[in-house]
């Protein structure tokens, strides 16, 4: 296999970050244009997450749509159990 950036690169790339783009890189937010999601957002997270509290803070943020659920679980094959009622059509307990 070989490497992409060994034989498509541009011929001016020095593949560093310039000090700006660092910068920018640093400062920004993925959480800032949640308000821009206007389709129906379904987010999952473990109840013993580490990461629960930015799911929750994301359908906070997410004032684009009113149409938003959290669901948390403490059980190993809930990703696996919503992915198939998705698959399947089934949404909102039907």
């Amino acid at each position: 296999m070989k490497y992409y950036g060994k034989t498509h690169r541009h011929p001016n790339s020095t593949f560093e970050y310039t000090r700006s783009s660092l910068t920018e890189l640093m400062t920004w937010d993925a959480t800032d244009d949640l308000k821009l999601i206007n389709v129906p957002l379904l987010m999952m997270a473990g109840s013993a997450a580490d990461s629960l509290y930015l799911t929750e803070d994301t359908i906070e943020k997410a004032t684009g749509t009113n149409d938003k659920e959290l669901k948390s679980t403490s059980s190993r094959n809930f990703s696996a159990n919503i992915f198939n009622r998705v698959k399947n059509g089934l949404t909102r307990g039907r």
